[in-house]
């Protein structure tokens, strides 16, 4: 399968980048600054530019079959809410125009599906995150998650709570109402989203997902 990468350089898109290699998938991943893909830059199909740049994201989703997006919000500097809805919004186009149906991408589990219940353990960690820690970012996924969902793709988003390292458990918990548990390795995140392109299990459905013990 042909694939469409955003969030290559990051934490997450640089082990996502190297199972779906593993697997035979064939990539094309949007870099800001291509080098930063180190050894994997001649292995993958690479687009300059970023998710901010309507003309890049065209590009990017010409001819694939279907697009992963791990990109998340600035580490540091500020956070420009309008900016990365915006960027959501014209991907979606994007994919509209090259007629590319599957999407996956992360939220983040404080990020509220239209019309869900939340959940206690969601309504507590939605609470502090929104109020006090990222207003902004919560705020900006919000809405990305409803253009996503208003959209007629085929859409799947994962709302982890946190994503870590050196705790993978092969297993994952997936739940659509609330938070199992408050962690996710991103081993087992990453080898969630692929197996994704292979099931309708969770088609336009946004689990939160933790690793499973």
């Amino acid at each position: 399968m042909k694939l469409a990468i955003l969030g290559s350089t990051g934490f997450v898109g640089t082990i996502l980048i190297q199972k779906a290699l593993a697997q035979g998938h064939q990539l094309k991943v949007l870099a800001r600054s291509p080098e930063k893909l180190g050894g994997m830059k001649d292995k993958v199909e690479v687009v300059t530019g970023d998710m901010f740049d309507p003309a890049a994201l065209e590009s990017l989703v010409q001819g694939v079959d279907a697009v992963i997006s791990v990109a998340g919000p600035p580490m540091n500097g500020k956070f420009n809410v309008e900016q990365h809805a915006t960027a959501t919004k014209n991907l979606v186009s994007a994919m509209k125009n090259a007629k590319v149906n599957r999407l996956i991408t992360i939220a983040g589990a404080a990020a509220k599906v239209p019309g869900q219940k939340l959940g206690f353990k969601q309504s507590l960690l939605r609470l502090l995150l929104g109020n006090i820690v990222m207003p902004d970012v919560i705020k900006t996924k919000d809405i990305e998650l409803k253009t996503i969902a208003e959209s007629n793709l085929n859409w799947t988003v994962l709302r982890p709570p946190i994503v870590g390292s050196g705790n993978a458990a092969g297993n994952i918990a997936a739940s659509e109402t609330d938070m199992t548990g408050t962690k996710i390795d991103v081993e087992d995140i990453t080898d969630f989203m692929l197996s994704l392109l292979q099931t309708h299990e969770w088609d336009r459905k946004a689990p939160i997902v933790s690793s499973k013990k």
